[in-house]
């Protein structure tokens, strides 16, 4: 891990005193490492410092999916200040039921495959 990723992707220092999952750690890192949950839980915290975000535990519970990087691109996602990757596309449409609770409209224009599984299925209407 190198200053200049870092500064790229603040997501790396949040693991920082629990490198012991990782060895080494890098952005391709998967977030499911983590399998204490005390470590879990200062990783969540550690992220809503370095980003000055509110990360919802409806969310935070289905992160054991992504990769850090995805975990970036989310939290800029939230933010405002990214873009929705395909990882993130899929991340969203397969458990929009949950983390919509946390987040009304955040997540809403990410949900076009959901919105059609939605209409093949018949369990409701765009």
């Amino acid at each position: 891990m190198t200053k200049g990723d870092l500064e790229k992707y603040p997501i790396l220092s949040a693991i920082a005193d629990i490198r012991q999952y990782w060895n080494p750690a890098t952005i391709e890192s998967k977030i499911n490492a983590i399998d204490d949950t005390l470590d879990f839980v200062y990783f969540i915290m550690q992220c809503e410092n370095i980003y000055d975000i509110v990360i919802h535990d409806d969310e935070a519970d289905l992160f054991n999916q992504l990769r850090l990087l995805d975990m970036h691109d989310l939290i800029l996602l939230i933010k405002g200040e990214g873009g929705c990757t395909s990882i993130l596309s899929k991340w969203i449409n397969t458990n929009f039921d949950i983390i919509s609770r946390g987040r009304k409209g955040v997540y809403d224009c990410y949900t076009r495959d959901y919105k059609l599984k939605t209409l093949i299925d018949g369990k409701g209407d765009i």
